[in-house]
């Protein structure tokens, strides 16, 4: 494999909550089999949170639908509607390389492309997306602040289970053409919707990274909320 982590000298957050020299996975562009598989997941409801700090490189562009956590779709990589992941939008308006971030479940809400939720180069930060029945929250904790959005999107239970295999660092629609480039480090995934001051305190937990924490801001698509 292509993929490298702690073994390989790829480290994660360096910060006080962290573990000292704590590790990290490593996976490229475009690069084959430079990503994670995972065993499948007795997960099969509509109530998710799927949790990752990532560290994009600034070195080449991101892939369009560059994947950081997904499933297995439906149990083959292809588009049927089990397909649930998170990661970096399929269209919309790149900044520095980036597509916004995004997250889609049941095979919906891959048209979703206007978060304005860009994850900074070359830092790290704290991404995630949370799965309700009805909507899907998706944000972005860095050293901008917490910001995050809603999309009403219908959420049916699906599983990550189906296929045997879940992913890191790509989406298995298209591998590598859809691989982050970039680390990933301390991915979660949990059966039940994470609300926005716990995801703060875990954020916080890592360390001083703002000096006066803020209460998270929520704003609905098309919009976007900043705090520092």
């Amino acid at each position: 494999t292509n993929a490298l982590n702690g073994y390989n000298g790829i480290t994660g957050p360096q910060a006080a909550g962290f573990p000292a020299n704590s590790g990290a996975l490593k996976t490229t562009y475009n690069s084959s089999r430079a990503f994670v598989g995972l065993p499948g997941l007795p997960v099969a409801t509509n109530t998710v949170t799927l949790l990752a700090w990532i560290y994009p490189n600034a070195t080449s562009a991101q892939n369009q639908g560059a994947g950081l956590v997904f499933n297995t779709r439906d149990g083959g990589g292809g588009s049927g509607t089990n397909t649930c992941g998170f990661g970096f939008a399929q269209s919309g308006t790149a900044r520095n390389g980036i597509y916004p971030l995004y997250a889609m479940w049941h095979n919906t809400g891959w048209t979703w492309n206007n978060s304005a939720l860009y994850p900074p180069n070359n830092q790290w930060s704290m991404v995630a997306a949370v799965f309700s029945p009805t909507n899907i929250t998706v944000y972005l904790m860095s050293t901008n602040g917490i910001q995050s959005v809603v999309t009403n999107i219908s959420c049916p239970v699906c599983s990550w289970a189906l296929g045997g295999t879940n992913y890191l660092g790509t989406d298995p629609y298209s591998m590598p053409g859809r691989n982050f480039d970039g680390r990933i480090a301390d991915v979660a995934i949990f059966a039940y919707c994470l609300k926005s001051n716990q995801l703060s305190s875990i954020f916080y937990a890592a360390g001083p990274v703002l000096a006066s924490p803020p209460d998270p801001a929520t704003v609905y698509q098309g919009s976007t909320a900043t705090r520092s």
